[in-house]
C-alpha cells in the first residue's frame, strides 16, 4: 500500500489543468486499477491519439523489474508476490507499453513519469519477492522521453520520514514546482 500515490496522480492532474491549462476533457485520472484495467487503458488511450498529440503517461506506485530479461513491470493494485501468477503476467511492461505507443506512429511526443521503486523481482522458494534494487534502462524512442524518481538500483522514497506530512510523494512534490 501506497498511500500517497492517489494523492500524486491528483496533484499532476491539476498541475496539468489548473498550472498548466491542458483542457480538463484531455485528462484522463485513473487509479487503483486491476491488472486488465490497466491494459486496457492504455490500448484505449493510445488507439485515439491523432498526430500532432502529445502523451503524458503518469505512474506513482509500485515497480519491479526482471534483471535477466531486462524488463521493467509496473504493478497493478491485485498483484501477489505470494500469489500464483508472476509479474510478467500480472504487471504491466513497460516496454509493452512503450511498443504499443510506437505502433501508431501518428503522435508527435510521448513523456513518460515513473514515480515508483525501481526494485528487482527473483525466484525465491518458488515465488517472485522484490531482491535487491536493480532496474535496467528502458531505451525511449525519438520523441519519447521517460522520467524516472528512481535510477537503477534504487528506491524511490515515498516520504522523509515518519514526521513527513507532504501528502505527496518525494518526487511527484518536486515535480508539482513547475
Amino acid at each position: 500500500k501506497l498511500p500517497r500515490s492517489v494523492v500524486d496522480a491528483k496533484g499532476l492532474r491539476d498541475l496539468l489543468v489548473d498550472k498548466l491549462k491542458v483542457p480538463a476533457s484531455n485528462v484522463k485520472l485513473l487509479t487503483n486499477l486491476d491488472s486488465n484495467q490497466v491494459k486496457t487503458a492504455w490500448l484505449t488511450h493510445v488507439k485515439a491519439l491523432a498526430k500532432g498529440d502529445i502523451s503524458i503517461f503518469f505512474f506513482s506506485g509500485h515497480g519491479m523489474g526482471i534483471a535477466e530479461s531486462g524488463e521493467t513491470y509496473l504493478v497493478p493494485k491485485d498483484f501477489n508476490p505470494q500469489g500464483e501468477a508472476p509479474i510478467e503476467v500480472m504487471g504491466t511492461s513497460l516496454k509493452w507499453m512503450l511498443s504499443e505507443f510506437r505502433k501508431g506512429q501518428s503522435k508527435d511526443l510521448g513523456i513518460f513519469i515513473i514515480d515508483a521503486c525501481r526494485s528487482e523481482v527473483g525466484p525465491i522458494g518458488g515465488k517472485f519477492v522484490e531482491t535487491s534494487g536493480s532496474f535496467v534502462p528502458i531505451p525511449a524512442a525519438p520523441d519519447t522521453f521517460i522520467f524516472y524518481s528512481a535510477d537503477s538500483r534504487q528506491i524511490a522514497l515515498e516520504h522523509l520520514g515518519p514526521e513527513d506530512r507532504n501528502p505527496y510523494s518525494v518526487y511527484t512534490r518536486e515535480l508539482l514546482q513547475l
